[in-house]
């Protein structure tokens, strides 16, 4: 978290510097990405970001959460239209209004990306941060849909959340290599009409996993929870 005297500058100046530093981050991983680089462009001394954040560590976990706050806010700024209101529609809906998110602003794509799957000393941190905000989400979402009576209530909650979250964040690793998209380097440019259409497939197929399972079996036995 920033200091005081981060939060004390003009907007604007906060402004630039939160700008650069999305950049910098974005466009390398955090081993990569230089504070050097940062001061020189934003017009200020090393003195200067010591005082507005504890280290690199400080300001790299500040955008992360920054980067979460930006895709919830995206996720729930629209209302689905009427005939995705339903458990399994909305999820649905959700899937692809996520995929939107990288089209909306790729650097913030970017740095939850190389947030997720790089190699720093505090990889854990970040991923609780990130797992904690989808998770609880997914939660509320999950007891609604159980409610009214779109899942089994037999069903264990923690264990839906898990798969749920499990897929989801499996498709944000798979979905790249399938298309080979380089998410540390993702322009609007990369995204075409054919790349659209197979992400749109792929959650077209995960949603119906979900709802439906892989057997061929008609009745099966609920599963005994953990």
């Amino acid at each position: 978290m920033p200091k005081p005297t981060f939060f004390n500058l003009p907007p604007e100046k906060q402004d630039t510097i939160l700008e650069i530093a999305i950049e910098e981050f974005a466009r390398h991983d955090y081993g990569v990405a230089s504070i050097s680089r940062l001061v020189k462009q934003a017009h200020i001394s090393k003195g200067s970001f010591y005082q507005y954040f504890e280290d690199k560590q400080d300001l790299y976990l500040y955008l992360v959460d920054l980067a979460i706050e930006k895709e919830v806010e995206f996720l729930l700024a629209v209302e689905p239209p009427e005939s995705q209101k339903g458990f399994f529609p909305y999820l649905r809906w959700l899937f692809e209004r996520s995929s939107d998110f990288v089209t909306n602003d790729p650097r913030w794509c970017q740095l939850l990306y190389r947030a997720s799957y790089g190699d720093f000393p505090f990889r854990d941190e970040v991923l609780h941060r990130t797992q904690l905000t989808s998770r609880s989400y997914l939660q509320d979402l999950v007891k609604a849909g159980i409610e009214r009576g779109e899942i089994t209530e037999d069903i264990d909650t923690d264990l839906a959340i898990f798969a749920i979250d499990a897929l989801w964040e499996g498709s944000r690793y798979w979905i790249p290599r399938k298309l080979a998209i380089d998410f540390k380097n993702i322009d609007r440019e990369d995204i075409t009409e054919d790349k659209i259409k197979f992400v749109r497939q792929w959650f077209d197929g995960l949603t119906y996993i979900l709802e439906n399972g892989i057997s061929t079996k008609k009745h099966r036995k609920t599963p005994h929870q953990p």
